[in-house]
């Protein structure tokens, strides 16, 4: 299956999990990730916009906004000015998803291990493999922080042209929102990666090769995410949800066509 249609299949997979997590009677098991994940958005809110507002009036001095005469040089300034909103938004809602990603693996990746037992047909939960969980957290530690910093470094190069470059300072932000969604959908796809006890390498060769779907579900949870309450609470739960069920159906579409042709 090509990037397209398993980023359409990333998005889809969204209501297929709501209704999923509702027929298995799942809602409690997402009622703790659902807290966890309320009580980080709180936490970094509050710190967020306790400068946001000191901030903005800083730069304001600093750009002499309010000296600019032009037309042009009056929407620039304000498009500058959005911008670094937007980018301060953006290292808000970067600095909730690593702690929610990070904080909050244990939690995902238990849920995760009940939906994929309950897709496969098991009523009964089987064990979770807690021997492979722990080696696999520790292996990825160093992962994590790669990818992060990779990130980090793209959406830096990002920020950077928009401020050297004015007029780019719109588009900014939707590419920004493209490289978040797929950073966030890499790390929901490896819950599955660490159910399957896959090593580091073999988690690595899942996202390589479900590169639309992390970037669909990625894009699914920011979605969801501007969702008042509801995505904060109910969002992570179905991100997982989301990637392990895109998994497993974009597997067996691969292995249908394979075998057909």
């Amino acid at each position: 299956m090509n990037v397209y249609k398993q980023a359409i299949t990333g998005l889809k997979m969204y209501p297929k999990s709501y209704r999923f997590i509702g027929q298995h009677h799942l809602w409690p098991n997402a009622l703790l990730p659902g807290l966890v994940s309320l009580a980080l958005f709180i936490a970094m809110a509050y710190t967020a916009f306790s400068f946001s507002d000191d901030l903005t009036a800083w730069l304001i001095e600093k750009t002499n906004y309010q000296e600019a005469e032009t037309t042009l040089s009056i929407l620039l300034a304000k498009a500058v000015l959005w911008f670094i909103r937007f980018v301060m938004l953006v290292f808000f809602f970067i600095s909730y998803k690593v702690l929610m990603l990070n904080l909050m693996a244990p939690l995902l990746y238990i849920f995760s291990t009940v939906v994929i037992n309950r897709l496969s047909g098991k009523k009964n939960e089987a064990p979770i493999q807690w021997s492979v969980f722990a080696r696999e957290l520790f292996k990825g530690i160093w992962d994590a922080l790669r990818i992060l910093v990779k990130e980090l470094f793209i959406i830096g190069i990002i920020s950077l042209l928009a401020l050297l470059i004015p007029i780019l300072a719109p588009l900014a932000p939707f590419i920004i929102l493209a490289v978040e969604s797929y950073f966030i959908g890499i790390s929901m796809v490896d819950h599955t990666s660490a159910y399957r006890g896959y090593t580091v390498a073999e988690g690595r060769a899942l996202r390589k090769k479900m590169k639309g779907l992390s970037f669909g579900v990625g894009l699914g949870f920011a979605l969801i995410f501007l969702i008042p309450l509801f995505g904060v609470i109910v969002g992570p739960s179905l991100a997982v949800t989301s990637a392990s069920l895109g998994v497993i159906e974009i597997e067996k579409k691969d292995a249908v066509n394979k075998h057909a042709s």
